[in-house]
């Protein structure tokens, strides 16, 4: 176990050193040096020290957006930068900060109500997530029961995927523990906004990915429900904790959709930008992306071809759209795609028939996987307390960087928001 971990550890710093190659130059640290100066042999406060070197602003910060995502760093990171090969989001992050896991009995952990810790002095709270209103983490640093977040937060919207309205009825009460009006289009959303319902709750149904028409127009997509949150929290006169769950390109890698994975990415980096417009010229906000270190690891043969897998990869959701539209084509699409060469006829023509263009896109990413070979694989979480990489930018951002323990983390974030421990 031992050597588990510390393979664990070496793995994470290796992390930091791949990001920053196009990530900007953290600013300016503080270690443990800088408390003690020849003229002062009393040690001074981490608060004097991040004062005097320009790290912490006199304002603590109004606005703290913390956004749950992944694909920023690891093999997936390397898959999606090989379909997306412009300039990321991600890059316009000031600091990037790894806080490591600690070997402890689960009695031990050391957890933070983060809703109650952020939200203490006055600050609305909202949630917008891409998966059935999940807003969680791998990592310890958060303590949030559903229905607590619930309570909380003053917005909450989430896209899910469900066939029929009943299965809607039952996530939102299993969410919010109670029967409670939500919006269920664009329309039922713009009245909750218009009439300034106490507390605005809205589930979607995902419109399909990779889609090379326009999905259903009534049903808003995961970067609109993005931007319309900030629009409204902004207002707040004590400002706002904003939690966004991008938690469907994890979910999609861990069952072998990797077509999925791949859209996922890129709603998540439209996110990504409406996060920085928002904040870009803004002297009251700060912006912290949480990426879980999972113990987990992708296999493929060893001929693998990286590029030829993702330029498949990135086609297949349209193809299955196009697919339904045009049932005749599928001749056409197996003499393109040669793993598709074994696929069962009759099951596609079967979905065809059903205009279930999400379940021909499912069996083609099984036989993408199966083609190349490509899975990746879960392990088990390591006992005690989980690491994970934090970026961040904004108010603060100089504070959080380089290797720190969680209860570094937590001070350094009490500084920043301006909030007591």
């Amino acid at each position: 176990m031992l050597k588990k971990n510390l393979i664990l550890l070496i793995m994470m710093i290796a992390c930091v050193c791949h990001a920053q190659q196009s990530l900007p130059i953290n600013p300016p640290t503080i270690d443990e040096t800088d408390l003690i100066t020849p003229v002062n042999i009393k040690p001074l406060t981490f608060e004097e020290v991040a004062r005097k070197r320009g790290l912490l602003d006199e304002k603590p910060a109004r606005n703290i957006i913390i956004l749950f995502g992944s694909g920023f760093l690891g093999e997936t990171a390397s898959i999606y930068r090989t379909l997306r090969q412009r300039k990321h989001e991600i890059n316009e992050m000031e600091s990037m900060q790894i806080v490591l896991p600690t070997i402890c009995a689960a009695s031990e952990r050391r957890q933070i109500d983060l809703i109650s810790f952020l939200t203490g002095n006055g600050r609305v709270a909202g949630i917008v997530s891409d998966s059935e209103f999940d807003c969680s983490s791998a990592c310890d640093f958060l303590r949030m029961k559903t229905t607590e977040l619930f309570d909380r937060a003053k917005m909450a919207l989430s896209l899910a995927d469900f066939t029929n309205e009943e299965e809607r009825g039952k996530l939102v009460k299993k969410f919010s523990g109670r029967n409670i009006e939500y919006a269920t289009n664009r329309r039922d959303l713009d009245r909750l906004f218009s009439g300034k319902a106490e507390k605005v709750v809205g589930c979607f149904k995902r419109n399909p990915l990779g889609a090379a028409t326009v999905g259903d127009i009534s049903q808003p997509y995961f970067d609109e429900l993005v931007t319309a949150t900030l629009s409204r929290l902004s207002v707040e006169k004590n400002g706002f904790l904003l939690l966004v769950g991008s938690k469907g390109a994890a979910k999609a890698r861990d069952e072998g959709r990797f077509a999925d994975m791949l859209e996922h990415l890129k709603i998540q980096e439209k996110v990504m930008h409406q996060i920085n417009y928002f904040v870009s010229g803004r002297k009251d906000t700060l912006v912290i992306i949480v990426e879980d270190l999972d113990a987990g690891s992708y296999s493929y043969r060893k001929d693998f071809k990286l590029a030829d897998f993702v330029r498949s990869a990135s086609e297949i959701n349209k193809a299955a759209v196009d697919l339904v539209s045009n049932p005749d084509s599928l001749s056409q699409l197996k003499e393109k795609y040669d793993f598709l060469a074994g696929i069962d006829e009759n099951t596609i023509l079967d979905l065809v028939k059903a205009q279930d263009s999400r379940s021909i896109s499912v069996r083609f990413q099984q036989a993408l996987a199966e083609k190349f070979s490509i899975s990746f694989s879960a392990e088990g979480r390591m006992p005690g307390q989980a690491g994970f990489v934090a970026f961040s930018r904004g108010v603060g951002a100089g504070l959080l960087g380089g290797l720190m323990s969680y209860e570094d983390f937590i001070k350094r974030l009490s500084l920043i928001t301006g909030l007591k421990q």
